[in-house]
C-alpha cells in the first residue's frame, strides 16, 4: 500500500524537478543567444596600402587539411571556400592580396577595390565601369603590414602550386572572412548548446528513465 501511495507523489515531484532545471536552461541558453549577438569581431589593421588599387580575381579554391594543419585558421577550417584577388603586375603601386572567405557573393564582380578607411569593398565585372559596394551579410577585413606567409600558401593551393616556404613572404595581404563562424563551428556550437539545454534533465534521476523519457 504504502509503495502505492508514494509512487505518484514521488514521480510528480521528479517531473516537478525535470520541468524546474529544463527551464532554468532555457533561459540561460536566452542569455547566451543574447550575448552571442552582441559579439562582434572589428576590422583590423591599416589597409591605406590599398588606396586607388585595383584587385582582379586569379582564383577559387577550398581550404585543404594540409593547409589547415599549417596555419591553423579557425575561421577557415578545411572545406572553406575562398578566392583570391590581387594587383596585376602592370598595375603602378605595391603588390596587393585579399583572399577573402565564404564570400560568394564576390563571385558575381572581376576586379574589385578596398576602401582602406572604412573597410569596404566595391567590385564590378569587366566591362562595367562603375564599381558598387558588395553586399554581405557579414565583413570584417584585417590588413596585414607586415610579411606573412599564410597568403603564399593560399594563393598557391588555389592556383595548384606546391607551397614554397623559401619564397618571399608576401608583406601588403588582407584577410576578409564574410562569415562570423564557419558552418563546421556553428554546428559545433549548436550541439553544445542542445547539450547544455538537456543534459539536466539527463542527470535528475538516472534511475526513472521513463520520467526523464516524459521530460525530453
Amino acid at each position: 500500500m504504502n509503495s502505492k501511495n508514494t509512487m505518484p507523489r514521488y514521480s510528480n515531484k521528479i517531473m516537478t524537478q525535470c520541468w524546474a532545471f529544463l527551464v532554468q536552461s532555457w533561459l540561460w541558453l536566452g542569455v547566451l543567444h543574447i550575448f552571442a549577438q552582441k559579439v562582434t569581431i572589428r576590422n583590423t589593421g591599416k589597409c591605406d596600402y590599398t588606396k586607388d588599387l585595383e584587385l582582379y580575381f586569379v582564383c577559387r579554391s577550398s581550404v585543404t587539411q594540409e593547409l589547415y594543419y599549417r596555419w591553423a585558421d579557425k575561421r577557415a577550417p578545411q572545406g572553406v571556400e575562398y578566392s583570391v584577388w590581387q594587383t596585376p603586375s602592370n598595375q603602378p603601386g605595391p603588390y596587393v592580396i585579399l583572399v577573402s572567405f565564404h564570400a560568394s557573393e564576390l563571385a558575381k564582380v572581376n576586379i574589385i577595390t578596398v576602401e582602406p578607411k572604412r573597410y569596404k569593398i566595391k567590385g564590378k565585372k569587366l566591362k562595367e565601369t562603375e564599381f558598387e559596394y558588395v553586399q554581405f551579410t557579414h565583413s570584417d577585413m584585417h590588413c596585414f603590414n607586415i610579411s606573412l606567409r599564410y597568403f603564399n600558401d593560399l594563393r598557391a593551393t588555389c592556383t595548384n602550386k606546391k607551397y614554397n616556404p623559401d619564397e618571399e613572404a608576401i608583406k601588403n595581404g588582407i584577410l576578409h572572412y564574410a562569415r562570423l563562424k564557419s558552418k563546421k563551428h556553428s554546428a559545433s556550437a549548436k550541439n553544445t548548446i542542445n547539450l547544455i539545454v538537456f543534459l539536466p534533465a539527463l542527470l535528475i534521476v538516472p534511475v526513472h528513465s521513463k520520467y526523464v523519457l516524459m521530460c525530453i
